[in-house]
């Protein structure tokens, strides 16, 4: 299962170097068509549940994380179609995000980075991210989203915390057969175990109940009832 990410060119966002940019509204989603997953995070796991298979992997770092399944193969996204546009109705907030990120500085110091490889960055169209006036306003917004989607990072990885120390993940895989015959194995997936979640004491359920947690626990569950519709999707897709 690939976990890549897509952003191609990230540096630090500078005042100087970057001084002529301007950001248009991201439209074209085409530069995510290869990312067959999209992290996620905890607070978005109930509405994303509705649309995509929602799995756990571990990250570059070791780290547990949720994932939304966008593809059953590797490099593939089923939900962008042709001309770039977005087919679902949630759009994962790892993606509205870009073309920014921040990056940890000094140990504790977060700073803005900006993929200068994005289509919707241009020194002719969009609104100016330093304005000759020396208006803050766009940076301040973008700092605030980022700020707040570090916060839910940390949430997150509590939450992905707290289902190892109960032991509720297993390692789980996907047969797949395509109508033509072909039958491939989707590996790499973590996933909630129902008997282990059974088995927790009542003292146990409780405190998953007060931080909101079992829901986020049942929101995994019933998302792998995607998987059927995930694989109708691919054999409906251009090129397929």
């Amino acid at each position: 299962m690939n976990t890549q990410t897509f952003y191609r060119h990230l540096t630090f966002l500078d005042p100087v170097r970057h001084a002529a940019l301007r950001l248009a509204p991201v439209n074209d989603f085409s530069f995510a068509a290869q990312s067959q997953t999209l992290p996620l995070l905890a607070v978005e796991m109930n509405e994303a549940q509705r649309e995509f298979p929602l799995v756990f992997a571990r990250d570059q770092e070791g780290q547990i994380t949720p994932l939304a399944l966008l593809g059953l193969r590797q490099n593939e996204n089923l939900f962008i179609a042709a001309d770039g546009r977005w087919q679902a109705e949630h759009l994962p907030a790892f993606i509205r995000r870009y073309p920014f990120a921040t990056v940890q500085v000094n140990g504790e110091d977060l700073a803005v980075c900006v993929d200068e490889a994005a289509g919707c960055l241009s020194s002719a169209v969009g609104e100016p991210l330093f304005p000759a006036d020396g208006s803050r306003e766009l940076l301040t917004r973008i700092q605030q989203v980022l700020q707040e989607y570090q916060h839910e990072i940390a949430r997150t990885r509590a939450f992905c915390t707290r289902l190892q120390e109960l032991d509720l993940l297993r390692e789980a895989s996907a047969q797949i057969e395509l109508p033509d015959g072909e039958a491939f194995s989707l590996t790499g997936m973590l996933i909630v175990e129902e008997e282990l979640l059974r088995a927790l004491s009542p003292e146990q359920v409780h405190a998953l109940v007060q931080t909101g947690e079992l829901a986020l626990i049942q929101a995994h569950m019933l998302s792998l009832g995607n998987f059927p519709r995930l694989l109708r999707r691919r054999n409906q897709h251009p090129g397929a």
